[in-house]
């Protein structure tokens, strides 16, 4: 019913706003698994990862122990993963790191248009050109500015203890996403 309901709601707006696509930013596996079993033809899934020493060096100064903040992180993928590999055939699947984008924003953001189907334009990376409506996500989208910023403080700043503490814990996870 909640599933139906979403996918109802994603078609009105899709067709009130006059779009060709309605991005879903909620970092629920559980819930894209559900949206894509129940629409599978019109709905496609993006898995953006960041390195998990970035991840754990930003929960860290937020406070997080740094087991809790390897755990959350690990946590995350080996349930998303294990779910996304077998409900989502791969070709409806795309994994995308955000360092990668944050590199190459133009290269990054034509392979998701190509991966979804809708043809790539330039002003995309320029988003507040448009309008657009974000109910959640980063602290980018409450400033005026559309860049896309690299921050790996963690390779300068993470303690050698909690980098040793990390290839223990998920070292091996975070290397399945392409991370040396």
């Amino acid at each position: 019913q909640a599933v139906d309901n979403t996918i109802r709601n994603y078609n009105a707006v899709a067709e009130l706003s006059g779009v060709d696509a309605v991005v879903d930013s909620s970092k629920s596996h559980v819930k894209a698994v559900s949206l894509y079993l129940r629409a599978p033809q019109q709905t496609r899934i993006l898995l953006l990862t960041r390195d998990g020493r970035g991840v754990m060096w930003s929960n860290i100064r937020r406070g997080d122990p740094r087991n809790a903040a390897v755990r959350a992180w690990s946590n995350r993928y080996e349930r998303a993963l294990p779910l996304l590999v077998r409900h989502v055939p791969q070709e409806h699947r795309l994994h995308v790191r955000y360092e990668d984008l944050a590199r190459d924003p133009s290269a990054t953001l034509q392979r998701i248009c190509g991966f979804i189907g809708l043809p790539y334009e330039a002003g995309m990376l320029d988003f507040r050109q448009k309008v657009h409506h974000i109910v959640n996500g980063n602290r980018m989208r409450l400033s005026g500015d559309s860049t896309i910023r690299l921050d790996e403080e963690w390779r300068r700043k993470l303690p050698a203890t909690d980098l040793e503490y990390f290839e223990k814990a998920a070292g091996r996870l975070n290397r399945s996403f392409g991370y040396a």
